[in-house]
């Protein structure tokens, strides 16, 4: 482990004390020997961050080659939701005004809600979620078809550049962290100054 790049040990290490931390629980053994190693210390990424030239690219790009993929970049671009939590919501799910997501479908199982801000309920209007925002796509059908649209579109493409692109702008334009960050899922001002 200890020749590994930083990110990688420390993504070994976590593995390895998730696993004998469930060992120690289950009574297989005494304790963690994994829970006593220090992470390597590693500089932030920069954040992935798109402009608003290019999130409207890329919406134009996916309204030409797959309009079914539409709202739910437009879900991750314009109201924080994760891809994960787009997938398992419902067109019930998204009102007039605000998106309601239960702690069946947030990653972290609390409900939350998410406000519908004029340029979502413009692309929503225009791409109607019917039944569901996958439209009963499996995960893997649907991230085939969202990568053609994202290759097609020319953009470098991070993990949850969408929701880091919304997180960015939805506090620069209320100067709020805290709303923000309840926006997205997160208990508190902490992971948001952190991460985003």
């Amino acid at each position: 482990v200890s020749t590994m790049l930083p990110h990688n040990r420390n993504r070994t290490i976590r593995a390895r004390s998730a696993f004998f931390g469930w060992v120690a629980a289950q009574g297989y053994a005494t304790r963690n020997p994994a829970a006593g190693v220090k992470l390597a210390r590693t500089a932030e990424p920069s954040l992935a961050v798109r402009s608003p030239a290019q999130v409207a690219h890329l919406l134009r790009t996916a309204a030409e080659v797959d309009a079914r993929t539409v709202p739910d970049f437009a879900l991750c671009a314009f109201a924080g939701i994760r891809p994960a939590e787009c997938m398992r919501l419902r067109s019930e799910n998204i009102g007039a005004r605000y998106i309601t997501l239960a702690g069946a479908v947030t990653k972290t199982a609390a409900a939350r809600t998410v406000a519908i801000r004029p340029n979502l309920r413009a692309i929503l209007d225009a791409y109607p979620v019917a039944d569901g925002v996958t439209a009963g796509l499996s995960v893997e059908r649907f991230t085939k078809r969202a990568g053609a649209v994202v290759k097609a579109s020319g953009i470098s493409w991070t993990q949850d550049v969408l929701r880091h692109s919304f997180a960015s702008y939805a506090y620069e334009a209320t100067g709020d962290a805290a709303a923000t960050a309840a926006e997205m899922g997160h208990r508190g001002t902490d992971i948001f100054f952190r991460h985003y």
